[in-house]
């Protein structure tokens, strides 16, 4: 199987939010810690956490002992000027074994089954990049 790394975008200010979403709660947890235990359920290798805005208290909700894949958190100073900073940031710290790249939203969540199957069709596939579509549609 693939070296699977897989970046969470974490980073945003939350503004139209009133709340930062970081911190949300979702399945018992905060938002940020369900992306996060969902992916170290997965067969992933490595996992990335951008964070920028106030990201020292959002990088205290990262669990310390962390099982499953290798954890990196990344802090992206120019979080302000957009999400494509924040992927850049991400792919800045991949690991050179890196052969995918799942990135993700951490405001929208996804469960560990959906995330692995996601990781296993692109695996299996022969394109380069994966989209998911349902009914014909691409998400």
């Amino acid at each position: 199987m693939s070296f699977t790394s897989v970046i969470i975008l974490a980073a945003g200010e939350s503004s139209r939010m009133g709340q930062p979403k970081q911190t949300l709660q979702w399945e018992g947890t905060t938002l940020l810690q369900y992306q996060i235990s969902q992916v170290a359920m997965t067969s992933a290798a490595e996992l990335i956490v951008v964070l920028g805005y106030d990201s020292s208290t959002f990088r205290d909700l990262i669990p310390k002992n962390l099982s499953g894949p290798g954890l990196k958190v990344v802090t992206n100073e120019n979080y302000f000027l957009g999400k494509t900073t924040s992927v850049k940031a991400g792919l800045r710290s991949l690991d050179s074994q890196s052969g995918a790249v799942m990135i993700l939203a951490m405001d929208c969540p996804r469960t560990s089954s959906m995330l692995q199957k996601l990781i296993d069709c692109h695996v299996e596939g022969i394109q380069p990049v994966t989209v998911p579509s349902y009914q014909g549609v691409d998400g």
